[in-house]
């Protein structure tokens, strides 16, 4: 469902933010994440499962304003995003619209067409597989989030709510699912067990029922054994 989507608000102004978050509530809408600025809404970007964002032009002194932002989910992470600004100035608007918004809005806000464009947004993005990512933010042993290769993951085990990504420098973790995730890793990730993904460019060796990667184990279940020799044997 829709309203079920994770929605994540960037705008400075605490009023504003809690004003729309308020509003997409009485809408249906579950799962709304808050950010004051660009570097607090990526922390969401790579933590979280988010599928669109609205966006404020202004977000204070910070260098990285909505513009930046809203380049960096066009180009980057091919995230639907809105912008709702009070900024008409046409300078200002012709740059936004470079970035390649779902549309641009103004304030005050006209709730039915902002609630109808993010509908649509999410309707027609739904459709669509979410893009190959090939850097994420993952939590270290201190719980500080760090900007990780996804060629240097060695293999990504389930674990309750949380994935731990295992690399040769360390082990790593997000807060996903292996359902989302394997829609957005490299085609070089393929799954080995329920529990398990493996980067078959680190693969050392096929067991029957294991395989050996970097002199790790991980369990090859029937299930998925055919697929996973099928991508080795393509290498």
């Amino acid at each position: 469902m829709i309203q079920n989507s994770f929605i994540l608000i960037v705008e400075d102004n605490f009023f504003n933010r809690l004003h729309i978050r308020t509003n997409l509530e009485k809408n249906g809408f579950k799962n709304v994440i808050e950010a004051q600025d660009a570097d607090t809404a990526l922390k969401y970007l790579y933590s979280l499962n988010i599928d669109a964002c609205i966006l404020d032009i202004n977000l204070g002194e910070n260098k990285k304003d909505g513009i930046w932002l809203g380049e960096y989910l066009n180009e980057t992470l091919k995230i639907p995003f809105i912008y709702l600004t009070a900024y008409d100035n046409q300078e200002i608007v012709q740059k936004a619209i470079h970035t390649k918004p779902f549309t641009f809005l103004t304030k005050p806000v006209n709730w039915t067409v902002l609630i109808a464009n993010l509908k649509l947004a999410l309707s027609i993005t739904k459709e669509e597989m979410k893009p190959e990512i090939n850097r994420i933010l993952l939590r270290d042993k201190k719980n500080m989030l760090k900007p990780v290769s996804l060629s240097d993951v060695l293999y990504i085990q389930a674990q309750g709510n949380y994935l731990k990504f295992i690399t040769q420098s360390g082990i790593f973790t997000n807060r996903n699912t292996m359902k989302e995730i394997e829609k957005r890793l490299p085609s070089y990730f393929i799954r080995t067990h329920r529990s398990y993904i493996a980067n078959i460019n680190h693969v050392q060796g096929v067991q029957s029922d294991k395989v050996i990667i970097s002199n790790h184990t991980i369990p090859l279940s029937r299930t998925y054994s055919e697929n996973f020799k099928k991508s080795l044997s393509n290498l």
